[in-house]
């Protein structure tokens, strides 16, 4: 599930996690890691992949 910053929140993350749904979500701000205090945002902030990311606009132009 690509989403983008808009949904970056600690229950969005647990969520899509809890139905073993892989996501990407960019977190919000350019804080260091140690600075991100959640679990799912911390562990996003350091597996969050660029290129899947940058292909959601393909889906956003297909749906109206």
């Amino acid at each position: 599930m690509v989403l983008d910053k808009g949904y970056d929140a600690e229950p969005i993350h647990k969520m899509i996690r809890d139905e073993n749904v892989i996501s990407m979500i960019p977190v919000r701000g350019d804080n260091l890691i140690s600075y991100t205090h959640e679990k799912y945002r911390k562990l996003m902030r350091r597996e969050f992949d660029k290129t899947p990311y940058h292909e959601r606009n393909k889906t956003e132009t297909v749906f109206p």
